[in-house]
């Protein structure tokens, strides 16, 4: 079962979708279970001074996930829906101006270094024909110490709304170098597409690493690659029971199992919402449904635990992906869109979901969607005395059409 939007079009759910003091919950949530995954979790929030922030605030941006491999470990965040006040309201007739907020597309990029958020200048004037326009709800990967940017949505241009340009943002350089966006002559194949995800391969098959799988709304028995020493699109076959159209859903790599590619929730054009979990093989290109999904009243009675259907997650692995951590989200209920500040793990082996942190838990965010979700470098594999810990960073988002956040979480995930 999946739970149902009827009144919202595809339009209408992306626009409703978007979206150093240290203080630690006291609350703990742990998950304790025999021959399963044994994880705890905890909010830590990073209280930055307003230059340390992303700024204007924003939902919907596109993450751009560190290399561990590579020589520049730093997060990025490029564009996104941003807010400000409007100073403007009541100055005049004008219907925007009565609105408290005003909201638009951005293409600027921010890096998260020395614990804050810093603006990266690039080489590219805003003129320069390379320079990414203005977006969210884009998909980005890296490789070869290259980020890879696809697609999007630019809300504010009608004549050119959805997109199908790719950029690259090469990461090798010196600190002293400015990064340099240049866009590829290659395009998205089947077209301008938003609401999709981008995930970067890795396998113990060398032939396999250096591709991008994106996976879009029109993807069914297949799967686009983008190798990306040849700069170009293959178009790999699927097998099995594959994900439903869909956008807004999230993914990620799974390299202790294979390195397959984990898919979580999403909506279709209808609003429809899922909770379903899927894992494409890339060594066989076969799907698989891992969990079939379902409300959480169903689910309780069968004896199951899992979150409600979403759109607009964040899905992150941990532990070199013998599971996976799923934040946030909004789910259809009657009146509108309820966003989640719940936190998640799946057990790739035993197929179970487990509720670390609910939205509820003491100094947790305020519920959102459109947010973004980061490993931090420093985080996977780092042992302490509990074991080993898993460091994410979670920043931005929104609850539709209420508020808009610039805070700066660490979501702490460690082994019991």
């Amino acid at each position: 079962m999946k739970s149902s939007f009827s009144c919202c079009g595809p339009f209408v759910i992306m626009v409703t979708l978007l979206g150093l003091s240290v203080c630690i919950s006291s609350t703990v949530v742990d998950a304790l279970s025999t021959n399963k995954l044994s994880y705890k979790a905890e909010w830590i929030h990073l209280d930055l001074e307003p230059h340390q922030r992303i700024s204007p605030r924003r939902s919907g941006a596109v993450p751009i996930p560190t290399d561990p491999k590579g020589s520049r470990r730093y997060p990025l965040v490029f564009g996104g829906y941003a807010e400000v006040d409007n100073t403007s309201i009541d100055s005049d007739n004008d219907s925007s101006s009565k609105q408290p907020f005003h909201r638009y597309v951005v293409n600027d990029l921010w890096e998260w270094k020395n614990n804050a958020w810093n603006k990266v200048e690039t080489a590219n004037d805003d003129s320069s024909s390379d320079m990414p326009a203005p977006r969210l709800v884009g998909a980005a990967a890296v490789v070869n110490e290259a980020a890879y940017l696809f697609g999007g949505w630019n809300s504010d241009d009608p004549n050119n709304m959805f997109l199908d340009s790719i950029h690259k943002l090469k990461l090798d350089v010196s600190q002293e170098v400015a990064l340099r966006w240049e866009e590829l002559a290659t395009r998205i194949p089947d077209g301008p597409v938003s609401r999709h995800v981008a995930v970067a391969l890795k396998s113990t098959n060398k032939k396999k690493n250096g591709k991008i799988l994106v996976h879009t709304h029109r993807c069914q028995d297949y799967v686009w690659l983008f190798d990306a020493t040849t700069e170009t699109f293959t178009k790999q076959p699927t097998t099995g029971p594959c994900p439903s159209a869909r956008g807004l859903h999230a993914a990620c790599s799974a390299p202790a199992r294979g390195g397959g590619v984990i898919v979580f929730g999403g909506a279709s054009q209808d609003g429809t919402m899922s909770n379903q979990v899927f894992r494409l093989d890339i060594e066989t290109w076969e799907w698989q449904e891992l969990f079939a999904g379902g409300d959480s009243t169903s689910a309780s009675a069968a004896g199951k635990t899992c979150p409600t259907p979403r759109a607009g997650p964040c899905l992150c692995t941990v532990n070199g992906g013998d599971g996976v951590i799923m934040y946030g989200g909004a789910e259809a209920v009657d009146g509108g869109l309820k966003p989640h500040g719940d936190v998640w793990l799946f057990d790739l082996e035993n197929l179970e979901w487990t509720c670390l942190l609910p939205s509820t838990a003491v100094g947790a965010p305020p519920p959102r969607n459109a947010a973004v979700l980061f490993g931090l470098p420093q985080g996977p594999g780092k042992e302490d005395e509990q074991g080993s810990i898993s460091d994410f960073l979670m920043a931005a988002g929104w609850a539709p059409f209420r508020e808009t956040w610039d805070d700066t979480y660490i979501l702490r995930v460690s082994k019991n």
